[in-house]
């Protein structure tokens, strides 16, 4: 016979007082089996809880969600801030001084409110000690003894964003250097490549002069030559301005992109307008140097990938931004080719652009449909730290 599941019995008997004869009593049994049940699993889920806090890489915090008082941390809380348990429990981040921005803080109390949920906001924080150093927030609310608390997850991320500003400046530089080069080979082309083709077309033209004396081969070779030689000096032409467009120095953006977009239409065949401000008030040159390598860019994308047979090119200025926006009219950009561009580094194309626009402090935004795309860069006129 099987053995019946062993149960928990509370029992409970009194004597009656008026019963007869008085031996009798009344009393109760309560079978209590579930409810220990659901209490040792409720102890073991605290435990488990207990041991997960305390032993978490990240810093972990719990705060009442009505005053944002501190009500439990883990130990690695401790080691991140510096600050005791005691130090904290019952204050605020608020009264510590955590938060370097406290609109960082506003913020994450908003979506916490709002949504009940904050996932991976990067912020800075403060040290006990007064340093500055990078948390990864993320935050939940969850119901923790009847009451409504915040559960939060501190991870330091201060090496990451160190190493991660290492590599834009190293991107920068290296864009820097090649515009430098660029630059450099642009006026060794005008300078020495043009002038010996120029000189090798007056020497073929002088020749052409007593070409009558020549047989009719020789002659048709020398036609042939001359030729060759004033293509070769529009190649050199045409390359020197691509790499580095002389009216980007001598006139200003506006002058370099008609200047640019005209030649490209010609050669493309795409129908391009322009909408530009006069070059009365320079930009910052590395602005200028950005703004014009993006637009050359965009619009060789639109021509090797796009289709479209027409495209915009627009360029605003404020008081404190200068921004450019491409669009076109093709087939858009495939959303695999804009997911590799967001986290691809630097190389060219779209991530290309993108590094020059971050080392400047600007963004780049680009959206794509069924009806074309668009890129638009906006770059702050006065230098900032990213």
């Amino acid at each position: 016979m099987e053995r019946s599941a062993e149960r928990k019995i509370v029992a409970s008997a009194a004597p009656l007082k008026r019963a007869r004869p008085p031996r009798q009593a009344s009393g109760f049994t309560l079978d209590v089996t579930a409810r220990l049940a659901v209490e040792e699993a409720l102890r073991e889920s605290e435990d488990k809880f207990k041991r997960v806090f305390e032993s978490s890489l990240d810093a972990v915090t719990i705060t009442d969600l009505s005053d944002g008082c501190y009500l439990e941390i883990n130990g690695e809380f401790t080691s991140l801030t510096g600050y005791a348990r005691d130090e904290v429990i019952g204050r605020t981040p608020k009264d510590l001084g955590i938060w370097v921005d406290p609109g960082d803080l506003r913020e994450a109390q908003r979506q916490i409110r709002d949504r009940r949920v904050v996932r991976n906001v990067e912020m800075p924080f403060r040290t006990k000690s007064g340093a500055t150093r990078w948390a990864l927030l993320s935050a939940v609310v969850i119901d923790i003894g009847g009451r409504p608390r915040v559960l939060s997850f501190v991870r330091d991320i201060t090496e990451r964003r160190r190493t991660e500003g290492e590599l834009r400046e190293l991107s920068g530089r290296l864009l820097q250097l090649q515009d430098q080069e660029r630059r450099r080979i642009a006026l060794e082309l005008h300078d020495s490549t043009a002038q010996t083709l120029a000189a090798l077309a007056m020497n073929l033209a002088l020749v052409k002069k007593s070409e009558t004396l020549l047989e009719d081969r020789p002659r048709r070779a020398l036609e042939g030559a001359i030729r060759l030689a004033d293509q070769c000096s529009q190649e050199i032409r045409t390359l020197s301005y691509l790499l580095h467009p002389p009216l980007l120095d001598e006139m200003g953006l506006s002058s370099a992109l008609r200047a640019y977009v005209e030649g490209f239409a010609h050669r493309s065949g795409i129908e391009l307008s322009c909408e530009l401000p006069d070059d009365t008030d320079r930009l910052p040159p590395e602005v200028e140097t950005t703004l014009f390598r993006v637009a050359q860019e965009s619009l060789t994308n639109i021509l090797r990938h796009s289709g479209s047979r027409t495209a915009k090119i627009r360029l605003r200025r404020s008081a404190t931004h200068a921004t450019l926006e491409v669009r076109d009219h093709g087939r858009g950009i495939p959303a695999e080719v804009l997911e590799r561009a967001a986290v691809k580094g630097f190389g060219v194309g779209i991530p290309g652009m993108r590094a020059r626009v971050r080392q400047l402090g600007g963004s780049l935004d680009v959206t794509s449909g069924t009806r074309g795309a668009t890129i638009r860069v906006s770059l702050p006129l006065a230098r900032r730290r990213v």
